[in-house]
């Protein structure tokens, strides 16, 4: 009987540790095959993104980009492409999107506190176009066009 109760113990233990390796090979695998870059992935060109200046309370760090689609909402609201966590962004603050000839234009959507663009009040629901450079002010967090 204790013989038997050996081997068993044996037996689940090699079940056991080539569990574990088979795990640890997969790992391994899915570790190897994401280390590789994708060569399909279209990244976004010059003037197509944002890229935080000013962080302000945002908890974003300087340097951080922000792809821009055909419409990019900003604002405190969590369904906001850009979540702007600043006491002075209204829930829906401020929206970019992209005409028919491909240049982007900022609309303040009615916000409270306002929005600037390159230092100047941009008003309400009077669309504006962008270029690359250009600064979008929203409380103290700061947007590059790049």
């Amino acid at each position: 009987m204790t013989m038997m109760l050996f081997g068993l113990r044996i037996a689940f233990m090699l079940l056991l540790y080539g569990f574990l390796g088979l795990l640890a090979w997969l790992v391994w695998r899915e570790l190897q095959q994401g280390s590789r870059a994708p060569q399909n992935v279209r990244t976004a060109p010059r003037g197509e993104r944002l890229t935080v200046v000013a962080a302000g309370d945002s908890g974003y760090a300087e340097g951080r980009q922000f792809p821009l689609q055909s419409i990019t909402t900003m604002g405190r609201e969590l369904s906001s492409d850009i979540i702007i966590a600043d006491s002075y962004a209204s829930s829906k603050h401020a929206r970019i999107e992209r005409h028919s000839d491909g240049r982007f234009w900022l609309v303040d959507v009615g916000s409270s506190n306002g929005t600037l663009l390159n230092g100047q009040q941009v008003r309400a629901n009077d669309p504006i176009p962008l270029d690359p450079g250009d600064v979008i002010s929203i409380g103290k967090v700061q947007l590059k066009m790049t």
